[in-house]
């Protein structure tokens, strides 16, 4: 049986979400059952993960860097510096205290994107064309690299790629740079979905 998300509220931190399974449960069958209520129930889960994660799921997202115009000539009064440019930065926040595992969306189109870490170093990186409308999905808690939400594009990782399932979210800020090759298209996105994660 698959894990399911379950949502539980256990201390001063609100509700939180986990992912498990039920495996046992003792539901009397009392007067008030028919009726729907239901007293000294139990139900045990368990969860092969142990972390626990905020509910609301967080997403960040860039476009690939692009230049800005400058100034135009001559110069008129205000200054105009012209629409600012994309720098392909992701700032992501994991506000719990435990590492988090964040799924990754590539977007057309893009020849081999990849999102750095800057602080590690730790790279994702595929060597695949992405046409527009094609998004490469890349869960790291999974270890699963998907095109369109369809075949797996594992094999399309590069020698600079980590693995999947080590790409994680530290606790606090990371900064993270998107870019791919030559052949993109300005309009191409990179997307880092994720919740924090709480021991």
């Amino acid at each position: 049986m698959d894990e399911l998300p379950l949502v539980a509220w256990l201390d001063d931190r609100g509700p939180l979400l986990v992912y498990a399974r039920a495996v046992r449960r003792s539901v009397p069958a009392g007067p008030g059952y028919r009726l729907g209520t239901i007293v000294g129930g139990a139900v045990e889960w368990v969860a092969s993960d142990p972390r626990r994660y905020g509910v609301v799921e967080q997403v960040v997202a860039a476009t690939l860097p692009t230049s800005e115009p400058g100034l135009s000539w001559p110069m008129g009064w205000p200054l105009n510096f012209g629409t600012p440019g994309s720098s392909g930065a992701l700032v992501v926040v994991n506000a719990g205290d435990a590492e988090s595992h964040p799924v990754v969306e590539f977007r057309g189109p893009v020849t081999t994107p990849a999102l750095t870490n800057i602080s590690t170093g730790d790279v994702l990186e595929y060597d695949i064309p992405l046409a527009a409308g094609d998004v490469l999905t890349v869960d790291t808690r999974a270890g699963t690299v998907l095109l369109n939400r369809g075949a797996s594009r594992l094999y399309s990782a590069t020698k600079r790629s980590v693995p999947e399932q080590t790409f994680t979210l530290a606790p606090g800020v990371t900064n993270f740079a998107f870019r791919a090759g030559p052949d993109s298209e300005p309009t191409a996105t990179a997307t880092v979905r994720y919740r924090p994660a709480y021991w």
